[in-house]
């Protein structure tokens, strides 16, 4: 019987000095840690269901906003809630929804004074990490609104955010026919990322406990973790198959040392950076990537002309593209020989943005695609600029 109770004593002892650790360091952690993103939904109108719920297999922390269908993801419609210290930008955003399930208020009737402009494209659109009048179709109607030409005169332009996160090309088109050309609109904006040929990785993500969920340790762990497997599975293809891809650039020898900090000012670093993100970003620079692209635009710009709106494409960079000493631009040099063949006005911005960075050193990115808000801000204001310049509206 002693010896049991020494035994439990010793299990409860360990059991405490666990339970303190843990406080010490919950409490060590609110204090450097940021604070754990929380989403509260409300007014949740289901709409199509398709395959129900896909929280659990992509990578963005926002219970039953999206659905699939047979042509691929799309936002629920009628949604409203508040994402609190986002994940990417640790802001507190607002996000709503409308009847077709766009980030933008609900539409009314179009008149001859209204002047629309459609924004499709993935999470670089769709950009629920920040507020939407932070968002660059936001900057894009602001600018023009703010710069009118003689052409708007008595007339509203509205641009509205048809963004849907982790998509590809052939998903943006289905958006487009399904919804998008409902709206009757004079303008459509794709945005192009340099992952489009393909529809983004799933991941099923690992979930804080609902105990522990206001718990900023365990939280960071496992966002920690989630990040860690996601880099994983963009790194997964190996160099034999990547060469095998016909990509634009030298062999990359996988025993090779590059130094993953030098992609600045090596090319053959920056090389290997083609390489380790191939499956997400890298594939840009294979033919295979703007083969498909060709086959997307192809189909849009058809629908321009039998729909009577104007076809406009702009190109967004990887940020590496626009830190690196080394101007690396095959995919823009791809991006405009397709563009100019299929007759669809375009803007690459890689040298806009390369020339912004030389200039101030700013950053202008979250990550390695998502631009913050001045980035976003910046980008709004040099397409409605191209849109004002080159007489588009």
């Amino acid at each position: 019987m002693g010896k049991t109770n020494t035994l439990i004593s010793r299990i409860s002892i360990i059991f405490l000095s666990i339970i303190c650790t843990f406080a010490v360091l919950e409490l060590l952690g609110r204090k450097i840690l940021p604070k754990p993103q929380t989403i509260a939904i409300e007014n949740l109108h289901v709409g199509p269901t398709g395959n129900g719920p896909v929280l659990d297999k992509i990578g963005l922390s926002a219970p039953d906003i999206f659905y699939r269908t047979p042509t691929g993801l799309r936002l629920r419609p009628n949604v409203r809630g508040i994402i609190d210290g986002h994940d990417l930008s640790k802001k507190r955003v607002s996000f709503s929804t409308n009847s077709l399930g766009y980030r933008h208020e609900e539409l009314r009737f179009k008149t001859d004074t209204d002047v629309r402009i459609l924004a499709v494209g993935d999470s670089i659109t769709f950009q629920e990490y920040l507020p939407l009048e932070e968002t660059y179709p936001f900057q894009v109607e602001k600018y023009i609104r703010e710069h009118p030409p003689a052409s708007l005169t008595g007339k509203q332009v509205d641009v509205i955010n048809a963004g849907v996160g982790m998509i590809g090309s052939e998903n943006e088109l289905a958006i487009l026919m399904e919804t998008g050309l409902s709206v009757r609109p004079d303008i459509v904006l794709v945005e192009m990322y340099l992952n489009d040929a393909r529809e983004s990785f799933s991941l099923k993500l690992i979930k804080t406990p609902p105990l522990l969920q206001k718990s900023y340790l365990i939280n960071s762990l496992v966002h920690t973790v989630n990040i860690l497997r996601a880099k994983q599975l963009e790194h997964q293809k190996t160099n034999e198959e990547v060469n095998r891809e016909g990509v634009h650039f030298i062999t990359v020898n996988p025993i090779d040392r590059i130094s993953s900090a030098s992609w600045q000012t090596s090319k053959p670093a920056f090389n290997r950076l083609i390489a380790e993100y191939f499956q997400d970003w890298g594939y840009a620079w294979s033919d295979t990537h703007w083969k498909k692209m060709e086959e997307v635009f192809r189909l849009m710009k058809e629908l321009s002309i039998e729909h009577k709106f104007q076809l406009v494409v702009a190109l967004f960079p990887v940020r590496y593209q626009v830190e690196s000493a080394i101007l690396e631009d095959w995919p823009g040099q791809q991006f405009s020989l397709l563009m100019n063949k299929l007759n669809i006005t375009h803007i690459d911005l890689l040298p806009i943005l390369r020339k912004k960075f030389n200039d101030d050193t700013i950053n202008l990115y979250y990550d390695s695609a998502h631009p913050t808000a001045s980035g976003s801000a910046f980008i709004g204001s040099e397409i409605g600029k191209f849109f004002i310049e080159n007489n588009i509206l």
